[in-house]
């Protein structure tokens, strides 16, 4: 077990290389924002990170991503919102049909109180 500890508690923080059972020389350890809440438990451990994590934190992704991405995300909102616009007339249509035909349904009856007979 590593010496290195955490600053919310004083229990050892074991590195990856100690997990898997091999020592590793890229590995970083990075400690968790403070908590005022902090239960003490081992929620409140550090994060450890190998250093092959590291490559893929730093890839910065290309313009031509980006923009892929972006219009790839309004495709899907406008589905979405066209979903959300059909739900929205069905729900409207649904409704407007209850009032029709059953509008006894949609009536509020007054709660039974806790002391009176059922």
């Amino acid at each position: 077990m590593s010496s290195n500890r955490n600053s919310l508690n004083s229990s050892p923080v074991l590195t990856a290389g100690e997990i898997d059972g091999f020592e590793s020389s890229a590995q970083v350890i990075i400690p968790r924002p403070n908590s005022a809440t902090s239960s003490g438990f081992g929620s409140a451990r550090s994060t450890v990170i190998n250093g092959s994590d590291l490559t893929s934190i730093s890839h910065y992704p290309s313009r031509e991503e980006l923009l892929k991405n972006i219009n790839d995300l309004r495709v899907e909102l406008a589905r979405k919102d066209a979903k959300i616009n059909d739900l929205q007339d069905y729900i409207g249509k649904l409704l407007s049909r209850i009032m029709e035909k059953n509008p006894e349904m949609l009536e509020v009856k007054p709660p039974r109180g806790f002391f009176t007979r059922h």
